[in-house]
Order: structure tokens, then C-alpha cells, then sequence
């Protein structure tokens, strides 16, 4: 197997909920695990915006043999797990498509930097094309609770793709089937 992993390209914001806005929103703060955040601040219950999050086509060969996962990974925490944000409304689409459904996890972020993986299909059957072309990340927060406020930090998103690569090595198939080298 070979993994390939891609970072975003751009940002922005896709649904305005009348939840938390976004802070420090720019492609520098989430496309590398530097330390660098985009924050949420929340006092309520209402989910974040949404962001739509571009990612560039993945570059696998077009000669591999099958896609076996695809991983969202995000780095970043919260201020306080006590009514705490968790991932909400997260949706992997091919390029081009809007998000038509969301998976729902129900786990609140980590109270200390760390990185959260979600290994999907998110509705989708994924091509090798497909991921060649670009994907988009449709992604929202949403606190559990009231009170005092609580921020959320997110460092980075980046997309794991697992795939099959072509058998190396061996019989050209190309010659063979040309009858050529018997």
C-alpha cells in the first residue's frame, strides 16, 4: 500500500450559521502543523460557519489498483471540555459537488494540541480521477453546552489517501501482449 497526504489550497466560508465566526480564517493558519490557529469563540449552543476547505488533486497514479481509504486528519483543541465543542457537520466531497450530507461525530475536541483522524467514505465512492481532480472539506464545530465561553483552536487539515499502487516489476504485461520478447 501508499498513502499520499494532501493540504488545503484555500478557504472560506461557506454557510454563515449565526454561530461563532471564525477568526484568523486564511490558508496559512491551516495548512501546516505550525502552531499558527484559526479560533472560534462560543458562549452558546449554535454551530461554527461552515468553511468549505479546497484541496488540490492528490497526484496518485492513474495505473493504481484501488482507493482503500480516505482520512480527514485535523489538529487543533479546545480551551475546556466542560459543555465543549465537538465535530459536527464534517463532509468530504469531490470537486465540484456541494455537501449534500454530513457525518456527525459526537467527540468533543482534545483540551491539548493533538490531531483527530476521521476515516470516511463520506457518502461518496471515491475514484482514483476523482481524488486526481480535488476535493472539498465542508467543516463545523458545535459547542454542547452553555456558559462561560470556550475557544476553539484549529491548526491545520490535511487528507490521508490509501490506495493500492500498480504490481512493479515482473511481466510486461505491454510486450506480452503484443507477442513481442517470446
Amino acid at each position: 500500500m501508499a498513502t499520499i497526504t494532501i493540504f488545503p489550497t484555500s478557504v472560506s466560508i461557506s454557510t454563515v450559521t449565526g454561530g461563532p465566526t471564525w477568526s484568523g480564517l486564511s490558508i496559512g493558519n491551516i495548512n501546516s502543523d505550525n502552531g499558527v490557529y484559526m479560533t472560534a469563540a462560543a458562549t452558546n449552543a449554535n454551530p461554527t460557519d461552515v468553511l468549505e476547505i479546497i484541496f488540490p488533486g492528490a497526484a496518485i497514479p492513474v495505473d493504481a489498483l484501488a482507493i482503500n481509504s480516505v482520512t480527514v486528519n485535523i489538529g487543533g483543541f479546545q480551551s475546556s471540555a466542560a459543555s465543549g465543542f465537538t465535530w459536527r457537520f464534517i463532509s468530504l466531497e469531490q470537486f465540484g459537488d456541494t455537501a449534500t450530507s454530513y457525518e456527525d461525530f459526537s467527540t468533543q475536541l482534545p483540551t491539548s494540541h493533538a490531531t483527530t483522524s476521521f476515516t470516511q467514505t463520506f457518502g461518496q465512492t471515491w475514484s482514483i480521477s476523482a481524488l486526481n481532480t480535488g476535493s472539498a472539506l465542508y467543516f463545523a464545530l458545535q459547542r454542547s453546552g452553555t456558559g462561560a465561553s470556550i475557544t476553539a483552536s484549529i491548526d491545520f487539515f490535511s487528507v490521508t489517501i490509501d490506495y493500492t499502487p500498480a504490481a512493479s516489476g515482473g511481466i510486461n504485461t505491454r510486450r506480452t501482449l503484443l507477442g513481442v520478447g517470446r
